[in-house]
């Protein structure tokens, strides 16, 4: 374990984390030589000047709290259909979300091989899950009646289809912005794109989710180290 994190490589040809982290640190250093971030920006007590727009830290933490409120209702009722009131909760009586606990929540980091990730682990109890949201538009009257038609409800609906992925694909964009302003320092658009949920077949795209005392962490990789060490 320790080799891994000493070594650029193994002897397989195998590249190590630590040649990812100088790989990209070199990166970094030369755009930062090369490109220069266009765009005036300064700051005035609290507030924030952006060539002509301005803003505070607190419009810009009202904001985020805003969009965190808006992705959570979009996952609840867009994604996972769920009931919910006007108050934002699910409503008494809907169908309740599988019980699930974070802080109990295992991960193992230095896994690599193919297709694992931390939904995959066995002491993970995500087996409750599987198919969880299938089921449901197959067995209760409400999503079946939405979602399938037929004399059996043998067929899908396709507009009801297609209206659920557009919501799915709103979901991800304001997770993706939520995400971006809140999870630390911004990445570029490359790297926050690179991010896998499960280790690749390549050798060397490994997952960039992963859990800690019951928190999500993200790791963004580097394309160009990559491409770089494919060649190699």
């Amino acid at each position: 374990m320790v080799e891994r994190f000493m070594q650029l490589s193994s002897f397989q040809g195998i590249v190590s984390p630590m040649n990812r982290m100088l790989r990209l640190r070199t990166l970094a250093r030369t755009l930062a030589k090369e490109q220069y971030t266009s765009g005036l920006v300064s700051w005035d007590g609290d507030k924030i000047l952006l060539d002509r727009q301005s803003f505070t830290m607190l419009d810009l933490q009202s904001m985020i709290k805003g969009l965190y409120e808006t992705v959570r209702l979009q996952l609840w009722r867009d994604v996972l259909l769920l009931g919910v009131g006007e108050t934002g909760s699910v409503r008494a009586g809907c169908t309740a979300l599988p019980a699930l606990s974070m802080e109990s929540l295992v991960d193992q980091p230095a896994e690599m091989s193919t297709g694992f990730s931390f939904l995959k682990h066995p002491d993970n109890p995500f087996h409750a899950w599987h198919d969880w949201l299938l089921y449901r538009v197959m067995h209760e009257p409400a999503l079946t009646r939405r979602f399938r038609t037929g004399v059996d409800s043998e067929q899908w609906r396709d507009s009801t289809v297609q209206a659920y992925m557009k919501g799915v694909r709103s979901f991800k964009e304001g997770l993706f912005v939520l995400v971006h302003l809140s999870a630390g320092a911004p990445a570029r658009g490359t790297e926050m794109t690179s991010i896998l949920c499960e280790n690749d077949a390549s050798g060397v795209g490994y997952r960039g989710i992963f859990v800690d005392n019951g928190l999500l962490q993200q790791a963004r990789q580097d394309y160009p180290s990559i491409r770089s060490s494919r060649s190699e």
